[in-house]
């Protein structure tokens, strides 16, 4: 597993370095493959578990949006910490065939 050690702030103010495992390579709302741009906002809360967020920025001119990775530890309270989430994702809008929208629109705008 790849891995690079951040620094993170703790609920306290603190910096914390922890080690993680990737960035996302899919913008969670536009669903391309991306090189996310970190906004530099990495926290670490350690809650009933610990976990990290990351702020980070989709660089696709046509998406631009903002979004938050989370981040699980691997094994432990120690150990390196495993991307695990996006947030916000959106859905993508599926054009469904005429054959399928014509029987049952409702369908289409469920599954979107």
């Amino acid at each position: 597993m790849a891995r690079k050690v951040i620094a993170v702030k703790a609920y306290d103010g603190e910096d914390v370095d922890k080690a993680i495992d990737t960035d996302p390579d899919i913008c969670p709302v536009c669903h391309y493959g991306i090189k996310p741009r970190s906004m530099g906002r990495d926290v670490f809360l350690d809650l009933s578990s610990p976990i990290i967020e990351r702020v980070f920025q989709c660089p696709r001119r046509s998406c631009g949006h903002v979004f938050i990775g989370r981040y699980n530890p691997l094994s432990g309270y120690g150990g390196d910490f495993v991307l695990f989430d996006c947030v916000p994702y959106k859905l993508s809008d599926e054009d469904w065939p005429s054959e399928i929208s014509d029987v049952s629109p409702d369908f289409c705008l469920i599954a979107n």
